[in-house]
């Protein structure tokens, strides 16, 4: 169990501290998800604007 307190309390003395390692990390993490999210949606918007108000062969199963 003290390991795990250990762990704890290393862990907010990091963040407190602001260590440059763990914000650079954050902040990469920080990055990476916005440029998924913003290629997720530059590539499903438009294939789903065009499957909105367009007529397609099978539409009437898929819906």
């Amino acid at each position: 169990m003290n390991e795990l307190i250990d762990g704890f309390i290393t862990a907010v003395t990091l963040i407190v501290t602001l260590d440059p390692e763990v914000y650079e990390i954050a902040f990469r993490s920080i990055y990476i998800t916005f440029s998924a999210t913003l290629i997720a949606s530059a590539l499903s918007i438009p294939v789903a604007l065009y499957l909105a108000f367009h007529d397609f062969r099978g539409e009437k199963r898929a819906l």
